[in-house]
């Protein structure tokens, strides 16, 4: 137990955790554009002529292209002087300042706020690379319920590295409160005399 704490609240790893995340996150999308298919505009978004089904109407494999935010917002309507890309950026360079910083503070003994912050910025920069890389992000996971023909969410792995990420954020202090304890009562057991 000691030695995977250790392994999770090394800095390196969570570098190495973080270029991965980026890596799998743009692979995916690769895959995604090159055997999803081509795609065609319903209502402004754009889909792919044929989705692969993989468990029945729940579970689709297929292209979307998301020119907005989370969900398909625009948010960059409330700036509309700056490119949509110029407001993405901007937005993302201060959501991972904010998060290093949040990052550095809780460095000892918050696992699963350090992992939650690493995960929220790999999501966050896979999603950036497409916005530099084509102007919008490549979506190609779709859920559905069977029968209705609106399926929601479509989303992609850094989408779901935000997602898990934030989750590790918002109980982080529930998460973290086994190993709180074990460093305590190691501390506590190094800080006492000895006769």
């Amino acid at each position: 137990m000691k030695r995977l704490i250790r392994i999770l609240t090394n800095t390196p790893f969570h570098i190495g955790l973080l270029l991965f995340g980026i890596l799998a996150d743009q692979l995916t999308k690769f895959w995604a554009v090159a055997g999803l298919g081509t795609v065609r505009d319903l209502d402004g978004f754009l889909y792919s002529l044929k989705p692969l089904p993989v468990v029945g109407d729940w579970f689709w494999l297929t292209l979307a292209y998301n020119r907005g935010a989370a969900f398909s917002t625009t948010p960059q309507k409330f700036l509309p002087f700056l490119s949509p890309n110029a407001f993405y950026t901007l937005i993302a360079l201060a959501a991972f300042v904010g998060l290093v910083f949040y990052y550095r503070q809780r460095a000892f003994p918050h696992v699963a706020t350090r992992l939650g912050v690493v995960l929220v910025m790999a999501g966050g920069f896979g999603n950036l690379v497409d916005r530099w890389r084509l102007g919008r992000v490549v979506d190609f996971i779709s859920w559905g319920v069977p029968g209705v023909a609106w399926r929601w969410p479509t989303f992609n792995v850094a989408d779901s590295l935000i997602c898990v990420g934030v989750a590790f954020l918002v109980f982080a202090d529930f998460l973290d409160i086994s190993v709180f304890r074990t460093r305590v009562r190691e501390s506590e057991a190094g800080n006492r005399p000895t006769a």
